[in-house]
Parts: structure tokens; sequence; C-alpha cells
């Protein structure tokens, strides 16, 4: 059996009382999920990628796709 590492990356946002909601995009691999702390959004999937720095393009891509999906919420 071999392990095969796979990157994922979150941006967080300050928790906000009024998104007590979740959404899933399999489409786009991006989902939502409001905790207490704070607001998860993510995401991303990168097989045999192991290194932990942060990645701005992805950070880029998930921030302009959650976007697109609550500017398509109003």
């Amino acid at each position: 059996m071999e392990l095969i590492p796979v990157k994922g990356q979150l941006s967080l946002l300050l928790p906000q009382a009024e998104v007590n909601y979740v959404y899933l995009d399999g489409a786009r691999d991006l989902y939502m999920f409001p905790r207490r702390d704070a607001i998860v959004l993510g995401g991303s999937h990168e097989h045999g990628v192991s290194s932990l720095e942060p990645d701005e393009t992805q950070a880029a891509r998930i921030f302009a796709g959650h976007k697109h999906i609550a500017a398509g919420m109003r």
C-alpha cells in the first residue's frame, strides 16, 4: 500500500451570525461551512503535492468562485 499526499487549501473569514447554511459545489470543488470561530471556504485537492505553503493562485480561485456563488444567491 502506498500513501500519496493530497494538498488542500482553506481560507477563513470572520464569523457572521447570519450565515447559518452550508453549500457544496462539486463541479468547481468549492464548499462553505460556517463555524462559531470562522467561516471556512474551500477547497482544493492537489494530488501528489506535499507542500504546506499556501498557494495564492488557489486562494484567488477559491475567493472568486465563492464570490460568484454569493452573487447568484441574491
